[in-house]
Parts: structure tokens; sequence; C-alpha cells
């Protein structure tokens, strides 16, 4: 009985020192010889576990909010296969504040390295970030990097020029659990 409380209360313990966010914000811009493009998601989760390190983010790639609908739909029947690869997902590794910076507010500039899923391609990322960690168990993490549809293996269809970067940013809010 002192074991299954001991394990209990360890499960417990690592358990408090997750941070998920729900409703987090990805925007991307990109520049063709046509128009600038911008969209948004406001539908993109994560979780952080300041002990582990661990870091886990997805989001559904129809989610994104574009000026025009035919953007939109562009975007994911001729480019992203949103069909076939319905989701963009990130799984890897924070190095930064410890379980112990979480306890008290400040600013951490964190590296997060790991895989990142997009168009059914996985391609390793390193990836600059600043955690605010907030008074009352909640941080929020920005991070603004770059990406290119070349990367994914995502095709640009004939006479669209598409600048080969893309400014993605990300902003989350995360609550301890």
């Amino acid at each position: 009985m002192a074991l299954i409380s001991l394990l209990c209360s360890s499960a417990f313990a690592y358990a408090k020192e997750r941070y998920p966010a729900r409703g987090g914000q990805v925007t991307f811009s990109l520049r063709t010889t046509m128009k600038d493009i911008d969209a948004v998601n406001r539908k993109a989760y994560a979780v952080l576990d300041v002990t582990s390190g661990q870091v886990s983010a997805i989001m559904l790639c129809r989610t994104f909010a574009f000026k025009k609908a035919l953007l939109r739909e562009h975007f994911n029947e001729n480019y992203m296969d949103s069909n076939t690869w319905p989701k963009a997902e990130f799984k890897g590794r924070m190095t930064g504040p410890t379980a112990s910076d979480a306890a008290k507010p400040g600013t951490y500039k964190v590296t997060l390295g790991g895989e990142l899923d997009v168009h059914g391609v996985k391609k390793m990322r390193t990836l600059e970030a600043t955690i605010v960690m907030g008074a009352v168990s909640t941080m929020k993490a920005t991070s603004q990097f770059t990406g290119g549809p070349a990367d994914h293996g995502i095709r640009i269809s004939g006479g669209v020029n598409v600048a080969e970067v893309i400014q993605l940013s990300l902003d989350m809010d995360l609550k301890k659990i």
C-alpha cells in the first residue's frame, strides 16, 4: 500500500509540472508575385513539461483563416493536401528554464529542438523562443522562425512564384495543471 501511495504521489507531482496551451496562435506570411498572403490559426495546442523539457504541439491545417475564402481553399486543396495530411505537429525538447525557474516570474530565452512534421515530411528543426513566466503558474511562449514549402515537399503550381522563405510565428499562453 505504501508503494502504491508513493507511485501515485510521484505521478501527481510529475503532472503538476505540465503546462498545456489551448487556442495558441500560429501565423504565417508569404510573398508571391501576385499578392502577399497572411494566415492565422488560433486553434493550436501544445504541452510543455518543464520537468523533462519535453514539448509537443499540434494544429489542424484546415483551421488557418485567410482574408479570402478562395485562398483558404487553394491552401488546403492545392498545397497542403489537408485531406491527406490534416495536421502539422512538433515533438521535441526545450532547453532553458528548469522546474524551479518555472516557479518564479521571469523572461527566459529557450531553444526548442525536435521533429517538425508538415505535409507528411518530418524535418529536424531548432527554434529559438522566449518564455515569460507569469506570477500565477502561467507562461507565455513566443517564437518567430522561417521555413519554406520545399522543406516539406509542398509543390507550388506553375505560374505562381512563391518566396522560398515563409515567415512564421507562434504565440501560446500556457497554464500549469
